[in-house]
């Protein structure tokens, strides 16, 4: 655990969800590849699908700030142009079935004990850019609030999370820290709203343009903060 600045400890944590509470990596993985195999099988060929996302983006650019509709649209559009009939509820009903693919995994037993200790300490949010279904994860229970990217929220670096969480808890920003893996979206993005930042860096990753508070190997060393 290393300190880059002065910390005061906080009333509340705030919690990315990918690769911070968990390994995500393996999971949206295999869920793209299920997801491509899926719909070649369908087709009886395989599509450059990333074609029909940078179509979709380039009308609707803020979609990029929401992972499931924006999936959801170049899914529309790619299977209308390949003349699937009801090309919108294939659409709709592959979406769902994606969400429940990439959500098909157990969270380590390490993340659990944590967040269930810290609940009772303290109010926890979860704010992530992602769409895993975390009452799936078995994650939901431990927040009291449960923010995701999407749906009139841009994503993290932006203010619209973080902005939501500190007025749902109704506390000043410095007095939140949020917990996560990303330089930018998790370490500036806190930083430029605020709040204080615990970087989980488990993989050795580039120093940050801006230093968090600190720096942890894995997310339950921040434990120690309340031992």
């Amino acid at each position: 655990m290393r300190f880059y600045r002065s910390w005061q400890r906080p009333r509340a944590l705030s919690f990315d969800l990918d690769d911070t509470l968990y390994d995500n990596r393996p999971h949206i993985r295999a869920a793209n590849q299920w997801m491509v195999d899926t719909l070649a099988d369908e087709l009886g060929r395989r599509i450059n699908w990333q074609t029909y996302k940078e179509r979709v983006l380039a009308v609707k650019p803020a979609l990029i700030h929401d992972v499931t509709e924006c999936r959801r649209a170049w899914l529309y559009l790619g299977l209308k142009e390949q003349g699937i009939a009801q090309a919108k509820q294939r659409a709709d009903e592959l979406m769902d079935e994606f969400v429940a693919v990439r959500s098909n995994f157990t969270v380590p037993e390490s993340s659990h004990q944590l967040l269930a200790e810290l609940a009772e300490r303290m109010p926890l949010v979860a704010m992530t850019n992602g769409n895993v279904d975390i009452q799936a994860i078995g994650l939901s229970d431990y927040f009291s609030y449960v923010y995701c990217a999407g749906g009139g929220y841009r994503q993290k670096p932006y203010a619209d999370l973080f902005t939501a969480a500190a007025t749902s808890l109704k506390l000043m920003p410095k007095q939140i820290a949020h917990v996560g893996d990303d330089p930018i979206t998790d370490v500036y993005g806190a930083l430029s709203n605020g709040y204080q930042a615990i970087w989980v860096n488990d993989r050795v990753s580039v120093v940050p343009t801006l230093l968090p508070h600190l720096e942890v190997g894995q997310v339950t060393d921040i434990e120690a903060l309340w031992s």
